[in-house]
C-alpha cells in the first residue's frame, strides 16, 4: 500500500461479429482510476489483456477494484450482464514482536532496568502513525511498568521492523516474574491478524534481602586471584632468585651419556708369600715354673697324712720327676 501498482485484465468477445474501438475503464468504488481504447477489431472468440493502468492504493482496509467494458453502452450487445468484474484488495498491517531482551538477566528489585524489543510488520501495508509497545506484570492485563509509542510506519516495502528500548522499574519482591509485552499501531489502524501482537519473558528478580549473587562478585575474584599469583611470584623470586637451566639429565635438558671410567694398572708379578720359617728350639727347653693354685679342699685325716708321704718317698727311690717337673709343659 502506498506504492503505486498496475491494474491488468482480459477482455473476450463472445458475440459472432468483430468489434472494435472498445473502451475499456478501472474504477475503485466509484472513483475512476483510468481507461483504455482497444481500437483494432476484435474477432468472435478472441481474447485480449487490457494494462496500462497504474493505481495506488490509499488507506488501510479492503478496497474494490471495478473493470468495466464499454461503460458508455455505445456498442451494440446481445447482452449487458457480463461486461464488468471487480475484485477486492486488502490492505493491513500486521504487527508481531520478535524478539525480547533484557538487559540485566537477573535485576535487582527496585532498580531501573531496561527491554529491547523487535517489532515486525508481517502485513502488506505500512502504519499510518507508528505504533506502542506496553510492558505488563505477570499478565497481558497485569500492572503496568512501561508504555510508549514510536514513529515507524514499518512500510513492507522498505524496512519491516524497528527495534526500540523501554525503560522500566523492576517490580518489588523476589523470585520468578513473567513481563508480558504487547504491541498495537497507533490512531485507528486496523490489523489483520492479532494473536502475535504479544510477548512474554521469564526474569529472575534479586531481593534486597538475599544481597548479591555469586555472579556479582566473580569479577572481584578473578581479580584477588590474579593479585595472589603475582605476590606470590614476587615472594619466591625474592628468596630462591630466577631459575636456572637444571642440569644434564633433568626435563627440559639433553641427558650427556657418560662412559665408564676404566683404570689400568700395570701388570705386577705376584710374589709368593714366604712360608714362615720354622723356628728352631734351643737345645735345652727352659724351664718355665709355675706356681699351681690348688683348690680348696676338704681337710684330710692323720692315717691320709701317712698314706701320702709313704708314696712320695717311694717315687723319689725310684729316679721319677718331681711333681714340680712333671706339672711343667713343654714350649
Amino acid at each position: 500500500m502506498g506504492e503505486e501498482v498496475e491494474l491488468i485484465s482480459s477482455l473476450r468477445n463472445s458475440g459472432d461479429i468483430a468489434v472494435s474501438d472498445i473502451i475499456c475503464s478501472f474504477f475503485e468504488d466509484q472513483t475512476l482510476i483510468g481507461s483504455r481504447t482497444i481500437k483494432r477489431a476484435l474477432e468472435p472468440g478472441e481474447e485480449v489483456s487490457v494494462t496500462g493502468v497504474m493505481w495506488t492504493p490509499r488507506g488501510i482496509g479492503r478496497h474494490t477494484v471495478r473493470f468495466v467494458v464499454d461503460p458508455l453502452s455505445e456498442v451494440s450487445e446481445s447482452s449487458e450482464d457480463d461486461n464488468s468484474m471487480e475484485k477486492v484488495f486488502e490492505f493491513y498491517p500486521d504487527l508481531s514482536v520478535g524478539s525480547v531482551q533484557i538487559a540485566e538477566s537477573t535485576p535487582l528489585e527496585g532498580t531501573l532496568s531496561s527491554l529491547k524489543v523487535t517489532v515486525e510488520n508481517e502485513g502488506n501495508a505500512p502504519l499510518s502513525r507508528g505504533f506502542s509497545v506496553t510492558v505488563t506484570l505477570d499478565s497481558k492485563d497485569g500492572e503496568q511498568l512501561a508504555s510508549s509509542g514510536f514513529d515507524h510506519d514499518l512500510n513492507p516495502l522498505r524496512d519491516s521492523s524497528a527495534t526500540v528500548t523501554l525503560d522500566f522499574r523492576v517490580p518489588d519482591g523476589g523470585g520468578n516474574r513473567t513481563l508480558y509485552v504487547s504491541v498495537e499501531p497507533l490512531g485507528e489502524d486496523e490489523e489483520k491478524e492479532v494473536s502475535d501482537n504479544t510477548a512474554s519473558l521469564e526474569i529472575s528478580i534479586r531481593s534486597r534481602d538475599t544481597g548479591r549473587s555469586f555472579g556479582d562478585y566473580v569479577p572481584y575474584i578473578i581479580v584477588l586471584l590474579l593479585f595472589l599469583v603475582v605476590v606470590g611470584a614476587g615472594l619466591y623470586i625474592w628468596k630462591f632468585g630466577l631459575p636456572s637451566a637444571p642440569p644434564p639429565g633433568e626435563e627440559g635438558m639433553p641427558e650427556v651419556e657418560t662412559q665408564p671410567e676404566v683404570t689400568v694398572e700395570p701388570d705386577i708379578p705376584m710374589e709368593e708369600e714366604a712360608a714362615p720359617e720354622e723356628e728352631e728350639l734351643p737345645a735345652e727347653s727352659p724351664v718355665i715354673e709355675m706356681e699351681l693354685v690348688p683348690e680348696e679342699e676338704a681337710p684330710i685325716s692323720p692315717e691320709e697324712e701317712v698314706l701320702v708321704a709313704e708314696v712320695v718317698e717311694e717315687e723319689f727311690e725310684e729316679g721319677e720327676p718331681s711333681i714340680d717337673e712333671a706339672a711343667v709343659p713343654e714350649v
